[in-house]
Parts: structure tokens; sequence; C-alpha cells
């Protein structure tokens, strides 16, 4: 009995102490405020996609605002349209502080120069480029250089690691999460749906080999957000670029096993580290009939890099010029070697038809092609445009022509005011696949239905938050790395994922293996060590709880 007073007695004591201190701790904060009103934090603004486009990103969102709110800082959440929210966070006057978006999965994304160089080097910093957090390193731009010129993969694995050693350090962004992708098709519909690792069902071979064993005969599609525009150069959201994907071909495409096929590039020979002989596939055709020629792969590269397309600028950059040898052979001349050619940029430039395009700004009287409307778009890719029904439906049709033509007859996208509304169409077979990963919620239900083919693959797209480095409070670093601790990543795996998924690991995700940094630096979910770095960075709180600047920085 005396142990267990004396124990009772130690732990009321340790109890008072530690409250006392407490109070004390909380006394010397609101002592040293003594706020100024100029001092104080301003609101913050955190604008994310609406609940209707991705639940999980909002909910996400929501969740780091109020641990923020818990270290003192006014949060104004903003959700929107995804296509408002994109515009938004890529122009000024960057009248935000912070942004959450993602990369998805993408075949060309496995090689690391993609989520590296176009978001994060300090050339991307203009209206509508892809640096939209405003970040310039100089230390930084010369390491994301050098792996982009170099050719040796494992100095080159050197370089990319320290890549993200760098961001993990400076926090331009944090990752908040990695998916697992969960699709589903209908198997008594159709067959031969080939799986892409962090891509699902909906990718360009399983749409190739999508076969029908039914009276359906055109394959169609869900999805939660329109495309933004018929034109081409026009880029802004996924949905958009996969569609475009289909409609005009490339040199490469991607295959299922993440390297670079063969496709309206018949072959290549490398004659040295900055020479490409390209040979393009003979009996080529666009859909309006005339011949795929070199000329139109040389006026389609020079064309996008003339106009300075945003997304496309850093994969241009290393092509110096190109030489059209004959109608089917062109040479590249780099300025320097580029590992990610094939992969990255002979994969995502599309071939255009020269006698469309060559006269475009004067035709339609606009100042930049961006501008055409482009209603009847015309590609030579193994779909062919039909029409465009904004808010409702897109609809493709077979190229019969084409070198690899489409099982099905054709390929409708249809567009659903939300998650709920796409998936209650899957089950009632209105719809034949959808084109995004299935909600947590709907996975369970998903596998149990009979007709529903579902696969699940690792995702190495990536889901972050973005943050404004032109102005306060994100313009300093003590601040992001405060925020860095505020993420609360196992509630967001467990709960919001429901388990299909895994916590953020920087910009090339954990299933991505070959370039992955795991030693990159990880923040743990740890409000109190949030609070101790913006203290000891001179920020101070009133007796409100409120956060100020340090004195004398504002």
């Amino acid at each position: 009995m005396q142990r267990r007073g004396r124990l009772t007695c130690s732990l009321v004591t340790l109890a008072l102490i530690l409250s006392l201190a407490a109070i004390a701790l909380g006394a010397s904060d609101k002592k040293a405020s003594a706020p100024d009103p100029g001092r104080m934090v301003p609101e913050v603004s955190l604008i994310l996609p609406a609940p209707s486009y991705d639940p999980i990103r909002y909910e996400a969102g929501v969740m780091a605002a109020e641990n923020w709110k818990q270290l003192g800082i006014r949060v104004r959440v903003e959700p929107m349209d995804f296509t408002a929210l994109t515009q938004r966070m890529e122009s000024s006057p960057w009248n935000w502080n912070a942004y959450i978006s993602g990369y998805v999965s993408r075949p060309e994304r496995l090689d690391p120069d993609v989520l590296l160089y176009r978001p994060f080097h300090s050339s991307g910093i203009l209206d509508g480029g892809p640096n939209t957090s405003g970040y310039k390193n100089p230390e930084y731009d010369k390491a994301v250089e050098a792996q982009r010129c170099e050719m040796d993969q494992a100095k080159r694995k050197q370089l990319v690691f320290k890549c993200q050693e760098i961001l993990t350090r400076d926090l331009p962004a944090i990752t908040l999460y990695h998916v697992h992708e969960v699709q589903a098709y209908n198997k008594n519909k159709f067959t031969g749906l080939v799986p892409m690792t962090g891509y699902g069902y909906w990718n360009v071979w399983s749409v190739l080999a999508a076969t029908p064993i039914s009276s359906d005969k055109i394959i169609k599609v869900g999805r939660t957000a329109d495309i933004d525009s018929t034109n081409p150069l026009v880029t802004g959201g996924g949905a958009g670029i996969e569609l475009m994907r289909l409609m005009y071909d490339t040199l490469t495409r991607v295959g299922v096993d993440g390297a670079p096929k063969p496709w309206a590039a018949e072959s290549w020979e490398v004659k040295g580290p900055k020479t490409v002989i390209v040979n393009l596939r003979r009996g080529m055709e666009f859909h309006d009939g005339k011949p795929v020629t070199a000329a139109d792969v040389k006026f389609s590269y020079d064309y996008i890099k003339k106009w300075a397309i945003p997304i496309y600028v850093p994969f241009l950059d290393p092509i110096d010029s190109i030489d059209v040898l004959d109608n089917y052979t062109l040479r590249f001349n780099l300025s320097a070697p580029f590992p990610g050619l094939f992969q990255v940029t002979f994969a995502q430039i599309y071939i255009l038809p020269k006698h469309i395009w060559e006269n475009a700004t004067q035709r339609e009287k606009v100042s930049k092609p961006q501008d055409w409307k482009c209603p009847n778009p015309v590609g030579s890719g193994p779909f062919k445009f039909e029409h465009w029904r904004p808010g409702e439906e897109l609809k493709l049709s077979s190229f019969r022509k084409h070198f690899s033509p489409p099982k099905a007859d054709g390929l409708i996208l249809v567009v659903f005011a939300n998650p709920d509304a796409l998936f209650q169409s899957l089950k009632n077979g209105s719809i034949h696949m959808h084109e995004r990963r299935l909600l947590p919620t709907q996975i369970e239900e998903a596998k149990s239905l009979s007709f529903l083919k579902v696969d699940t693959k690792p995702d190495f797209g990536v889901y972050y938050m973005s943050f404004n480095l032109r102005k306060a409070p994100f313009d300093d670093l003590q601040f992001r790395r405060a925020i860095a601790h505020t993420i609360d990543y196992d509630t967001m795996v467990d709960v919001l994922l429901n388990g299909y998924g895994e916590p953020g690991r920087g910009m090339i995700a954990p299933a991505n293996e070959a370039w992955h940094n795991p030693d990159a630096a990880f923040y743990e979910f740890n409000l109190n060590k949030a609070r101790d770095i913006l203290r000891n960075a001179g920020y101070e709180w009133d007796n409100q709880g409120r956060l100020y600047y340090p004195a004398g920085k504002r």
C-alpha cells in the first residue's frame, strides 16, 4: 500500500509539474507576442479540387487545413472545378497560398525527368508555366539539368536521387499520398483489356485490344471531368491529353512494360550522343486521307516548340534541329544528350497535319494556335473525331486505315457529375469502364459484381500540396517545414484511401523503384514539432492562439 501511495503521489506530482510547465509555456507564448496587428500571419488560401471531382484530395485538404488552424493559422479553403483550379494555380497574380493537385500515372512519367524538371526548374516560372510554386534554386537547376543529359544510368540515378533530396529539403511541395490504381470493366461486354502498372485498364493498349463479345460494339468510358478543348495544343487536364493520344499518333508509345515501343516511328538509330535517325512508318494517313510524311513530323516539333506550349517545352528544349532526309526519314540533332528522348519526347509530341496547321492563325484569325477552337480535329491516330457535346460526351470512331486499328467500332467518353453517379452507371451496365480509379468505398462492391473484372496495380503518380513561394508566409522555409509536420499521412491512407495507397514519399513514387530515393527526408505528422519549429524561428502567438511573424521580419 505504501509503495502504491508513493507511486500515486509521484504521478500526481508529475502531472502537476507538467501542467504548470504547459501553463508557463502558454504564458510565455502570450507574453512574447505582445501582438502588433501588422505582424499577424494573414489568412492563407488553400485551393482544392471540388469533392465532386475527387473527394479524397478534397478531404485531404480539409484535414490539413484543420491542423493548420491548430497552429494558429487562419485558413480559407476554396474548392473549385478542376479546370478553374488549374487556370488559377498557373497564372498571375498568383492569388493563392497553397493548392492540392496531382500527377496521375502516365507511362512517360516513369522517366524521372517529367516530374523533376518540368515542375521545379526555374525556367518554368512564368504565366502558364509548369513551375507553379515559383521555386528557384541554382543548386537544384544544376542537378536536374545534369540528370537529363547523363546517358550513364548509374550516374544519372545519383543525380536523380540528389534532386529528390533537395526537394525534400526545400519543400516547394509536399507529396501527400500515392494510390493503388483499382479499375474495373464489364467483362461480359468486352474482352482482351490489358492492365498497365500505374494506369489500370484505361490505357491505349487496352482500348485498342478491347474486343466486343456482345451487341455493344462501342466502348463507353465514364469520367467525372470533361476535356478542356478539342485543340490538341490546349492542355490542362488528363482527360484531354489521353483522348488526344487516341486521335493523334506519336513517334513512340510507352508499352505495358514501361519501355518505349515503335509507333509512327517504325525504327530509329542512335548515330551518336546527339544524333538520332528516325525511320517513319510508311503508308500512314491522316483522317482526311492526306499522307503522313517526315515533313509533318518536323513541322509538328518545330511548331509546338515555336509556340512554346508549356507542357511540352522542357521535352523539346534538347532538340536543336530536325532535318528531313526524305519522305520517311528524319535526323534529330540534339543540343545535348537526352536519355528521355524516346520515352518522354517521342511519346508525347503529337504528329499534326502540316496542311491544316501551318496557316491556322491567319485562317482562323487568332493570335496564337492555342486560341483556335479546332471543332473538328484531324489526326492520324487509331480513333477519329465524331462529335463533342461539352459536359455530356465525346465520341470517337475507329480509324480502320490505321496500322493498328481498334477491335471495337469506337469509343464514347461519358461525363458524370460525380464518382457515385459514374459508379452507378458502371453497375447498371450503361458504361463499360471508367477512366480514373474506383473510390475506396466502391472497391468491395465492385469486386462482388460477377460481370466486372477488377484489377489493382501500384500507382507511380503523386498527389501533392504545392506552396506559393512568391509570397508570405510560404516564402519562409521554416514555415514550410512546420507545415510539413501537419500532414496526417496515416489517416489519409487508412481512412480516406481505405488502405489502398501509401503515404507520400516524394515526387518519384516508391512504385517507380528504379528512380525512387528511399532515403530522402520524410516529415512525420507531429503538431508539437511543427509548433517548435515555428517558435524556434521566432514566430509567436497571441492570447487567442493566433500566429504572428517573427519580430522585425514583416
